[in-house]
């Protein structure tokens, strides 16, 4: 999943999230796996058009909460800030971002399409529920995949609607990422989320379309970039050479940005929803709300 590719001069990033196919100086979450920088565009490169196309949502107005490295110049940390949640909201992000890294490249969960593969039981005493993350590529030809999740009375439920991570490695301003007004700063702890805030600005991460529930449009899609936080590294893992190099074999140090949309509680029955992400695929959560005990 996580893998190297030339692009906009750049060898680093993994940006995993939802889109973890192939590729990657950039995963993204939400919809899929490794998205190469290839597929983001720059210097040339070709860029979906249905990521070029989509309209991000709208920004959030509270820009004071979490804490975290930022680096840069002031353009950059206000870029990030425009995009930083309440401090509630971005822990509940970062946690979704470390539930789809910790499966995202295992067979089953690139088969199912989703990390985890599937919804399982070690939710239910959990305020929030995090749905599963798609795994794969953005892409503009359609695909669709779907999973079942059984939600607990009272709980409500995060999805993420496209989304990625960008990960520190040992390539330094040789493999570093060019931002929008031309600088090139390498995939370090101080510059991540900047890295992500300007793959949101730039639209080279596709922004969700057409979210309903139950058949009806659904508002509340939050653009969201975090904190720096860890992400644990097997020895087996991609990242295992780049976080050797970097002094700490166990971990990388990353930033999540991405769409997020928090539901509920919801009523108890059977619910649907749906949205498109990542470019063209149709992602479906079917959702059996358990009655109050």
């Amino acid at each position: 999943m996580q893998t190297r590719s030339e692009s906009r001069r750049s060898r680093g990033a993994a940006v995993a999230l939802a889109v973890l196919a192939g590729g990657a100086a950039i995963a993204v979450l939400a919809g899929g796996a490794a998205v190469a920088l290839a597929v983001l565009g720059g210097d040339g490169a070709e860029r979906s058009p249905a990521a070029v196309a989509a309209a991000p949502p709208a920004r959030p107005a509270d820009t004071g909460a979490a804490t975290g490295a930022v680096g840069g110049d002031e353009g950059s940390r206000d870029a990030v800030a425009r995009y930083r949640q309440d401090a509630a909201f971005e822990a509940l992000a970062v946690a979704h971002a470390r539930r789809w890294a910790a499966q995202a490249d295992h067979p089953d969960a690139v088969a199912a399409g989703f990390s985890p593969a599937r919804c399982g039981d070690d939710q239910a005493g959990a305020p929030v529920f995090l749905l599963p993350s798609t795994v794969g590529r953005p892409s503009d030809e359609p695909s669709a995949v779907t999973t079942d999740c059984t939600i607990a009375a009272g709980q409500r439920v995060l999805a993420d609607l496209g989304g990625l991570i960008a990960t520190e490695d040992a390539n330094g301003i040789e493999g570093g990422y060019d931002l929008a007004d031309g600088t090139r700063v390498p995939f370090a702890p101080e510059h991540l989320p900047a890295i992500c805030a300007d793959v949101l600005d730039q639209g080279l991460q596709p922004a969700p379309r057409a979210v309903t529930l139950d058949g009806e449009a659904v508002g509340g899609v939050r653009a969201v970039v975090s904190a720096v936080f860890r992400v644990p590294v097997a020895a087996s893992s991609a990242m295992a050479g780049d976080a050797a190099a970097l002094g700490h074999p166990d971990h990388v140090s990353a930033a999540y940005c991405g769409y997020k949309l928090l539901l509920g509680p919801l009523a108890p029955g059977e619910h649907a929803l749906q949205a498109t992400v990542m470019g063209n695929r149709t992602v479906t959560w079917r959702l059996q709300v358990l009655d109050a005990p």
